[in-house]
């Protein structure tokens, strides 16, 4: 027996999550695919560290539970400002400006997230994730101590940098260091976690605001997160990044080299353009200028077309490889992340205007409404894990999970017709049952055929397609809800002289809609509930384009070894 194969057989699946790690990756050609039978165009490529690995039960939570609790803070306190933005801006005489506090924290997430994969390869997991966690407390007491606007707005970017680093890595260590079939697992629970923390987040804001201040509801996870860094620092020991015979014993200078700044500053300019252009579109909707949108709309073109030319001719070691991109499992793994986002965003903000508008519902009862939903997804992120962990399939997974949320988004399209009951409710939570399922599922889709060099480019480029679809599904939601109240009242109402003010207000304020007479209130509701109706079309044609883009997606047995992958 060779000291690749005994170390191999060391470390199985019942290797814990975090040991104490010395050693790098290395990866081994041979002509089999998932399932140990050559597949023509496929390889395995098998991770081996010369480990020394304590089997040490309780330990291992104890670090799992530091990193989910980095998850669960970044996604509560991203959620916390979904409640309180506004009335932040309106303490310090900003109120027209509110969204920016919202805007500068997605800056940053979308300016880092390319980053962190590439960076933390360079010079290792840990450094890159301590220096996530400074910046999200940086961030933190900046923006909870600010006293001016400004300050406020660069806290929230900052602490952007910080969440992106923290989400990219967290999931790029459980790839790196849980068998494939327990990633399932571990995975499942960061994304139970993740979207527990957004549905907390709201609610925890606004108690914190009522009861204190708006301060204390972004500076109450800085003390956590600051414990959090020091165990990190102090407990914990991280893989050695991937190394190659031209990069063992690469000095400082030469790792800094490495570095792809080229391509990160296009894509991070790229991605802040089309931030405009959607901001752009949706604050001046009702009196459009295009000349406002083509500027931006122009550079997002201009910034992509030079980020493609820099990672297709000239990056040494691109941050986003495109060749990563023709391989299916990616593909079909960051579109269905990225349409599956936009069909849930989508839903997601549609609900709480839909009930509010047609029914008057409390914010209260919409909150339980939402629930339903959320714990779904949360339900379906677990299933997702442990279903994958015992079959070792995949696809077969996202493909049921798919078809179930496109066939409950077909009833709500059919059924939600202005007068929903409770149990008409229900079929939000098949909905997120899927996204939970088919979402958890795809990141095992994307990873389980990886090259371990690959993983955390290919994790930082697969949360950018989160982010990216966040960002598509609230914008297209909003604008398919502007565009079609507008165009059909000013359509039913143009027997009436004030017909446009009546549109302004209905659109700029909800309260002012059962201040209208009885056939005038009577078309706004018909109008904002065939708005919503097409949003849910929207969100149908996108969950069937997901389903469309899994069909391409390889099958593999996982391995219940240490992470064993086949070409994609």
């Amino acid at each position: 027996m060779t000291l690749r194969e005994a170390t191999a057989d060391m470390v199985d699946e019942h290797t814990r999550l975090l040991g104490k790690v010395s050693g790098s990756y290395s990866s081994t050609s041979a002509p089999h695919g998932l399932n140990g039978h050559y597949d023509g165009d496929s390889r395995e490529e098998t991770r081996s560290s010369a480990a020394t690995i304590e089997p040490d039960r309780q330990f291992r939570w104890k670090e799992g539970l530091a990193l989910l609790l980095g998850v669960f803070l970044v996604n509560s306190d991203s959620a916390i400002l979904l409640a309180i933005f506004q009335q932040i801006a309106s303490d310090l005489n900003a109120l027209p400006s509110a969204s920016w506090i919202i805007t500068s924290y997605l800056v940053g997430v979308i300016i880092a997230q390319p980053l962190f994969g590439k960076l933390s390869d360079i010079y290792g997991r840990k450094p890159l994730l301590l220096v996530a966690y400074c910046c999200y407390c940086t961030g933190g007491l900046l923006a909870g101590i600010g006293f001016s606007f400004y300050s406020v707005l660069l806290g929230r970017a900052i602490a952007g940098f910080g969440n992106a680093g923290i989400t990219v890595l967290v999931s790029t260590l459980i790839v790196d260091l849980v068998p494939m079939r327990d990633v399932a697992v571990w995975r499942s629970l960061v994304y139970a976690i993740n979207q527990t923390g957004r549905a907390i987040g709201p609610s925890l804001g606004g108690f914190i605001a009522d009861n204190a201040n708006w301060r204390w509801a972004l500076l109450y996870q800085t003390p956590l997160n600051i414990l959090s860094l020091v165990f990190i620092w102090w407990k914990m020991t991280f893989p050695l990044p991937h190394q190659t015979e031209d990069t063992q014993e690469t000095p400082p200078r030469s790792k800094f080299r490495r570095i792809d700044f080229s391509g990160a500053i296009s894509l991070g300019l790229a991605n802040c353009s089309l931030l405009l252009f959607l901001d752009q579109i949706q604050r001046n909707f009702g009196n459009f200028q295009p000349l406002h949108a083509a500027i931006p709309g122009g550079t997002w073109i201009a910034f992509i077309a030079v980020f493609i030319a820099v990672e297709a001719f000239w990056a040494k070691e691109p941050i986003l490889p495109l060749r990563l991109m023709v391989k299916r499992n990616v593909f079909s793994s960051y579109a269905i992340q990225f349409l599956q986002t936009a069909a849930q965003m989508a839903f997601y903000t549609s609900v709480p205007l839909y009930f509010r508008v047609t029914q008057g519902s409390s914010n209260t009862n919409v909150a339980v409404r939402l629930l339903l939903i959320t714990l779904g997804t949360i339900i379906g992120g677990l299933i997702s894990g442990f279903v994958i962990k015992w079959t070792g399939l995949y696809r077969l997974v996202i493909w049921v999970s798919l078809t179930l949320s496109n066939a409950s988004f077909f009833a709500i399209f059919l059924r939600w017709r202005g007068s929903t009951g409770w149990l008409e409710c229900l079929y939000g939570f098949p909905v997120g049952l899927g996204f939970g399922v088919s979402l958890s599922a795809a990141f095992i889709a994307l990873t389980a055929r990886l090259d371990p060099s690959e993983v955390a480019v290919s994790t930082s480029g697969f949360y950018l397609s989160l982010n990216l679809g966040s960002l598509i599904g609230v914008s297209f939601a909003s604008l398919l809800v502007q565009a079609s109240v507008q165009r059909t009242l000013l359509e039913n109402l143009k027997d009436l002289p004030n017909r446009r003010q009546i549109v302004r207000d209905v659109m700029s304020n909800f309260d002012n809609i059962s201040r209208l007479s009885g056939r005038v209130r009577d078309l706004v509701l018909g109008a904002y509930t065939e708005s919503l109706v097409k949003v849910w079309l929207f969100a149908l044609v996108c969950g069937s384009l997901a389903f469309a883009a899994s069909l391409i997606m390889r099958e593999g047995q996982l391995s219940r070894g240490r992470n064993k992958r086949g070409g994609n």
